[in-house]
């Protein structure tokens, strides 16, 4: 009986907490799987790996993602070995993801408002047409809005993850 009032009580808190803050549970299990492979556990280290190589709970690091592969490998982990056969490919993409995401982030800063400078004497405008508005800022709604798609796009990488793991795509040794 004090299994399922603790269970119970988990399932009620844990959903609160992570809504509370969403990189909390990456953070959380970026220390799980750490904490197993330092204990040398290869499934460990190969899901290292991934989450640095898609920056879940710990920024971006290819070459961090790669040394947890190459151990992972060295105990025969075949989807690390894999991983390692397609390294060139891995890191290509990774940096058109990173360029695509520096523009999305340099498209995002050339929209944001500009810090208001020190008042200076009004000039009548010339032509009434040219005068633009400064963008409105967000409102709570776009930026909850945002929040969850970014939050979307977590949870199906983690979906995919999960399922690269459960299902390789061809031979370990492609």
């Amino acid at each position: 009986m004090k299994r399922h009032v603790i269970a119970f009580a988990l399932a009620i808190a844990t959903p609160i907490s992570l809504a509370a803050n969403l990189d909390d549970a990456d953070q959380r299990l970026f220390k799980a799987q750490e904490t197993m492979a330092a204990k040398g556990d290869p499934a460990a280290q190969y899901y290292l790996g991934e989450m640095y190589e898609h920056g879940l709970g710990t920024p971006m690091d290819m070459k961090q993602a790669f040394e947890e592969y190459e151990k992972s490998a060295a105990k025969g982990n075949p989807l690390a070995k894999r991983k390692l056969a397609h390294r060139k490919q891995i890191e290509e993409d990774a940096a058109r993801a990173g360029t695509a995401g520096k523009l999305l982030r340099e498209q995002e800063a050339r929209r944001a408002p500009e810090p208001p400078k020190p008042a200076a004497a009004p000039k009548p405008a010339e032509n009434p047409k040219t005068v633009t508005e400064p963008p409105k800022p967000k409102s709570e709604k776009e930026l909850a809005a945002e929040a969850a798609a970014r939050e979307k796009l977590r949870a199906q990488l983690r979906a995919q993850l999960r399922e690269r793991a459960k299902n390789p795509v061809g031979t370990p040794f492609e």
